[in-house]
């Protein structure tokens, strides 16, 4: 019976540390990417890495498993404890520690009056095979990217 219990929670623990380490590639809306975290392309060829050293928001190529060259970054940086959030409104922002806006998609109603139209709001924001950040509405439509 002993072997039988020793068995299962290390399958349990296995199961729970394979889910844990899975890659993601996209926020939704209410999302929080936090300093020194990174969403991962489907293809694990890009990484999207919230900066913990300097909070800059940036993609690197990954290469041999291990971050590779640049590809693309908010070129807002100077500041500690950053995070990223795909917001309930629409708008990509990068917070700092004191959580004042550091950078944004602008993808909000204030900046842009289309994105008050619900067919126009962005819900997710997505790592891209090809290294592109996108966002992109309930119905699927991209309405912004980094490139």
């Amino acid at each position: 019976m002993k072997t039988k219990m020793k068995l299962g929670l290390a399958l349990a623990a296995l199961f729970s540390v394979s889910a844990a380490s899975a890659q993601k590639n996209s926020l939704a809306a209410g999302g929080t990417l936090k300093a020194g975290e990174k969403l991962t392309s489907a293809n694990n060829a890009y990484m999207l890495r919230m900066q913990e050293e300097d909070g800059n928001l940036c993609i690197y190529k990954i290469e041999n498993g291990k971050q590779g060259a640049f590809v693309w970054c908010t070129m807002k940086h100077g500041f500690k404890n950053a995070k990223l959030i795909m917001q309930n409104d629409g708008n990509l922002v990068v917070y700092d520690g004191n959580s004042k806006d550091q950078w944004s998609s602008q993808t909000q109603g204030y900046y842009d009056a289309k994105y008050r139209d619900p067919q126009y709001k962005p819900v997710k924001v997505v790592l891209e095979n090809d290294g592109a950040l996108k966002l992109y509405t309930a119905a699927g439509q991209v309405v912004w990217t980094n490139k």
